[in-house]
């Protein structure tokens, strides 16, 4: 599936030290359909969970030890990378929280298990926001430095999420929990450089191409930063629900002109009733080759490409545009 991928680093115009924020806890449940231990284990463990404030939730669904379960045959790879990147692949129910892996003997019903994370701080505030743009999804995650740091390095996990799934499991349960269905980036996590002074921030958005089986009425979007040395949580959020109503409507080729076309400096665009706000320019392979906001209602400098056909996209809040050009 090709994932396209635009990073910017946005610095603040004034650096100013604030305060730490809460950090988020994340709750990583390794599970799976036919383990009959997880049947047993997981309605404690959720109703634990939902004694919990602001605790967030993610159900992983290795191969390990049940080939056949339902949710990892719709994606073993990335289900067992997760799995692998925390080193507990191999049985089943596990819970690695905030980066720590719990012992597999620890009682999951335990409200104390949370503890030990409540009441932490974070040098970082992440936001996560999710829309449907045509036949796909696009993740927008914003990481933002609220004091001076010298972290450095992490790994941004950010993974698209069914809230709940009713399936009628080999091991008897039928209601699933925040079930993993796909990594915007590597399921070990893409590895990134943190904003260093107070302000900056870290912007990523990333698109895939949406599937059936995710449905349309609950997926959402969890963003997971550990740090690259030692996996601990540094943040941790998750998007509001993903709705059509949040998609936009898709204006059609026939009733817009991008002119002229081959082009060498200066695109324009004619059209009589849209505000466009936001543009990108990609390659034909599906690279990101740059993006921002328009300037201009009647054209786009494309001096700075290289030859080649490229797909424009406009944008505003309600509609988006997609055209192809030469550039000469």
């Amino acid at each position: 599936m090709k994932r396209i991928l635009l990073m910017v680093l946005v610095l603040g115009t004034i650096h100013v030290t604030n305060a730490q924020v809460a950090r988020k806890i994340v709750v990583e449940h390794f599970t799976n359909t036919f383990c009959s231990v997880c049947a047993s284990r997981n309605p404690g463990f959720f109703s634990n969970l939902e004694t919990q404030k602001d605790v967030l939730q993610l159900s992983i669904h290795p191969s390990s030890p049940y080939s056949q379960c339902y949710f990892n045959r719709q994606n073993k790879a990335e289900n067992d990378a997760r799995t692998n990147y925390h080193g507990v692949y191999g049985s089943t129910p596990r819970l690695v929280i905030n980066g720590v892996v719990l012992n597999s003997s620890t009682n999951y019903s335990s409200p104390a298990i949370f503890d030990a994370y409540k009441s932490q701080t974070s040098d970082f505030s992440i936001s996560v926001k999710g829309r449907y743009v045509g036949d796909s999804v696009e993740v927008e995650t914003v990481v933002k430095a609220v004091v001076n740091n010298t972290l450095g390095n992490a790994n941004l996990f950010v993974a698209l999420v069914n809230a709940r799934v009713n399936y009628a499991a080999g091991n008897g349960e039928q209601l699933h929990h925040n079930v993993f269905r796909k990594s915007m980036y590597s399921p070990s996590g893409l590895a990134v450089t943190l904003p260093a002074n107070a302000g900056d921030s870290l912007v990523l958005i990333s698109k895939v191409k949406k599937e059936t089986i995710w449905g349309t009425n609950d997926l959402f979007a969890l963003a997971i930063l550990n740090n690259a040395t030692n996996k601990n949580l540094i943040q941790a959020e998750q998007s509001a629900t993903i709705s059509l109503a949040s998609g936009l409507e898709v204006i059609s080729a026939s009733s817009f002109k991008l002119f002229p076309n081959p082009v060498q400096d200066f695109l324009q665009f004619e059209h009589e009733q849209y505000q466009w706000q936001n543009y990108k320019v990609y390659t034909l392979q599906g690279s990101l080759a740059y993006s921002g906001k328009l300037d201009s209602q009647v054209g786009l400098t494309v001096s700075g490409l290289n030859q080649g056909i490229y797909i424009l996209e406009l944008s505003n809040d309600q509609y988006i545009f997609r055209g192809k050009f030469i550039k000469q």
